[in-house]
């Protein structure tokens, strides 16, 4: 049926044809998201990204229901590669700029998959070394990439939260609550909600731990890369994540410290 066509010709075709399959039998992780990644910063920086291609790999992503929290709106708008490249035209000018807004697009949906490689999905012991360890991650970004280290941040609490109600046999539902709402459940489990309290200086100190987890969510909610913005948007400063990292670790140990406390005492009664 090729017979006709030119030799060159008939290698990219038989190229197109092995990549399409290879993106059809590809299963939703790091690999296929980074495949769409590439593809888009190369269609984004003169170069070119298959249109059916894009839809297979787009449709895969927005069709998994767990992702949806990290998903730009953009991906979704964007049904075709021509749509798309309408859109990065004039959403950022320059490669550079970019390459460095499809970065942090596609950063929580990246750390969604890597994470679930770390030791808390594979139920290696999670401990104050694994909340360090999570923390010190944050950290190392505060510089290069402030946006991320504020997600990553947020992700270290909403990790913590969901394994003291796990451990404690709290139900909730994953795909529905906040981070906030997950923090109310937990200062339940805790007997932290300020109300919970007469003495005012506990009052204080407790409604204080519930301000920060309120502000930290607005906070990446406005700075963090979990979601697409407009050119109008500020980008974070350093002291922005620095911020952020440094208050989300210190609450973390205290809650999971806290929550180990009030276990051991259970266990002794």
């Amino acid at each position: 049926m090729l017979d006709f066509l030119d030799d060159m010709t008939k290698k990219h075709l038989s190229n197109k044809v092995a990549e399409l399959e290879r993106c059809k039998n590809l299963n939703v992780g790091y690999e296929l998201v980074k495949i769409l990644q590439n593809g888009l910063i190369d269609r984004a920086t003169g170069g070119s990204f298959d249109d059916e291609v894009y839809r297979i790999l787009r449709t895969k992503v927005i069709q998994t229901k767990p992702l949806k929290a990290f998903i730009p709106q953009w991906l979704i708008d964007c049904r075709d590669i021509e749509q798309y490249w309408a859109f990065i035209k004039y959403e950022c000018h320059g490669y550079a700029n970019r390459r460095a807004f499809l970065y942090n697009e596609f950063s929580e949906l990246l750390n969604y998959f890597e994470n679930l490689q770390t030791p808390l999905m594979t139920k290696v012991q999670f401990d104050e070394s694994y909340i360090h360890s999570e923390w010190e991650k944050a950290m190392e970004r505060q510089s290069t990439d402030p946006a991320a280290a504020i997600t990553t941040a947020r992700s270290l609490l909403e990790t913590v939260f969901k394994y003291i109600l796990d451990e404690s046999g709290t139900l909730y539902e994953e795909d529905k609550y906040e981070i906030t709402d997950l923090y109310k459940k937990v200062a339940e489990i805790l007997n932290m909600a300020p109300n919970y309290h007469k003495e005012k200086v506990f009052k204080q100190i407790l409604g204080g731990v519930n301000s920060v987890i309120l502000g930290l969510a607005a906070l990446r909610n406005t700075y963090g890369d979990a979601h697409g913005k407009s050119s109008k948007n500020y980008r974070p400063k350093e002291r922005h994540s620095e911020f952020a990292v440094n208050l989300s670790g210190s609450v973390a140990l205290f809650l999971y410290k806290t929550f180990k406390e009030s276990m051991n005492i259970s266990k002794s009664k």
